[in-house]
């Protein structure tokens, strides 16, 4: 007797049921996909960001405030600043931006870990999570200024270059914490999996950060003025905006791979496993 030919993979290039495989999903899917990922992990995603959002957004704040506002003196008619020490002024102007982007970074890191283990119903454990964060904390501050650099002289050039680049790059980060690609692999590995779907990667990205500028601003909208509470306002935003933004980023990531290389979970799992190390 002959064997029966195996069942057609489902619509949209989806993998075969029980093969293993990781269906494609249309624009719509990727954002269904990652708020259900949201909903059901919301305690422990809200959770993992406040830990280090509130304390140190609320230090930033207080930095702010305390120096760079008080002692800074706008003069409209020739618009120049003067302050009254201009040492410590710098100083505390350099720390909070690196708290900025010690915190980003962590966040990213972790975040992003803590996405990609929920796609494969994996529990999110806050220390395992944060300690990845941490010990990735160098390859991902370098990957940032990478990043940075190259979508700011794309800007530079002409507005449609950096676009271009930032669309490209876009998933440099989840490249590094899913396969441990680092610096300029974890670029190249971005720009390859972004081939071909340039558009939807663009779509993605901007309704993504679009509704996350709406989120943030209605929400820093409602608290007030002076520095704890503008701080407070921020730490909101940030916890309820930042797992959703990592969520979409790493769905799509995961979603070119399965449209670039038939990526199947036992692949994944595989990969989860060996950048952990």
């Amino acid at each position: 007797m002959a064997t029966p030919p195996p069942p057609p993979p489902p619509p949209g290039g989806g993998a075969a049921p029980g093969s293993g495989g990781i269906p494609s999903r249309t624009f719509g899917e990727i954002f269904s996909a990652a708020f259900e990922l949201y909903k059901e992990n919301f305690t422990k995603l809200i959770g993992l960001v406040a830990i280090v959002v509130i304390p140190l957004t609320l230090l930033q704040y207080f930095l702010t405030n305390e120096v760079l506002v008080k002692d800074a003196v706008l003069d409209l008619e020739s618009g120049t600043i003067t302050t009254t020490g201009w040492g410590e002024w710098w100083a505390v102007l350099g720390v909070s931006v690196l708290i900025g982007v010690i915190v980003q970074s962590i966040l990213n890191g972790a975040i992003a870990r803590a996405a990609a283990g929920t796609a494969i119903g994996e529990s999110i454990s806050t220390e395992a999570v944060y300690k990845f964060g941490l010990a990735r904390l160098g390859p991902i501050i370098w990957i940032s200024i990478l990043v940075g650099l190259a979508t700011l002289g794309g800007f530079i050039l002409l507005i449609i270059p950096g676009i271009y680049i930032w669309v490209k790059l876009s998933v440099t980060v989840q490249a590094l914490v899913v396969e441990n690609k680092r610096g300029t692999e974890a670029m190249s590995r971005s720009w390859n999996l972004t081939k071909g779907y340039g558009w939807q990667v663009f779509g993605i990205l901007i309704v993504t950060y679009i509704l996350a500028g709406i989120v943030t601003g209605i929400i820093t909208a409602i608290f007030g003025d002076n520095w704890f509470l503008a701080g407070l306002g921020a730490s909101v935003a940030q916890i309820i905006v930042l797992p959703f933004t990592a969520l979409v980023l790493i769905v799509m990531y995961l979603d070119l791979r399965v449209r670039k290389e038939n990526l199947d979970v036992a692949t994944l799992q595989n990969d989860m496993r060996s950048s952990a190390v």
